[in-house]
């Protein structure tokens, strides 16, 4: 794995956790934390998180 972003609709708190977790497991911060768009966050509600990993190339 490259990288990895994580994504949150209306849980800040909840992002840091998760981005702390993610941090000791993968031992790499995430490179970006986005606030999600309206139209993921109505279907998947307020507390929302979403983690992107993008493969290393070769």
């Amino acid at each position: 794995m490259a990288e990895y972003v994580l994504g949150v609709a209306a849980a800040p708190g909840e992002a840091s956790s998760l981005k702390e977790r993610m941090s000791s497991i993968l031992d790499k911060e995430p490179i970006h934390i986005a606030r999600l768009g309206p139209g993921l966050g109505v279907h998947g509600g307020p507390g929302t998180l979403i983690v992107a990993l993008r493969e290393e190339e070769g």
